[in-house]
């Protein structure tokens, strides 16, 4: 992938290609430290990184007993779903 960057306007179109990937990434993440009962740092991702939470994620932080972790999500102003910059976002 990185053979193909040939100009700025390939480097452009990566980085905005991260940038939109970013949040879900760190959902992914987020999703696996509540898995393995890593609140501190499921609470310290969501509190300084961006994060697209999904349906699953919640209700299995729910099943899970995980309510300080939603306690953060939504003292971080992190209580959507999707995409902040969407217009189609769904506050929880």
């Amino acid at each position: 992938m990185i053979a193909s960057l040939k100009d700025q306007d390939d480097i452009r179109k990566l980085k905005a290609g991260l940038r939109l990937r970013f949040p879900v990434f760190m959902a992914n993440i987020a999703q696996i430290l509540l898995y393995r009962n890593e609140l501190k740092l499921a609470n310290i991702l969501t509190a300084h990184y961006e994060i697209s939470l999904t349906t699953e994620i919640v209700t299995a932080a729910i099943s899970k007993d995980h309510f300080q972790w939603l306690n953060w999500v939504w003292a971080f102003n992190k209580n959507y779903l999707g995409l902040r910059q969407k217009k189609e976002k769904i506050t929880l």
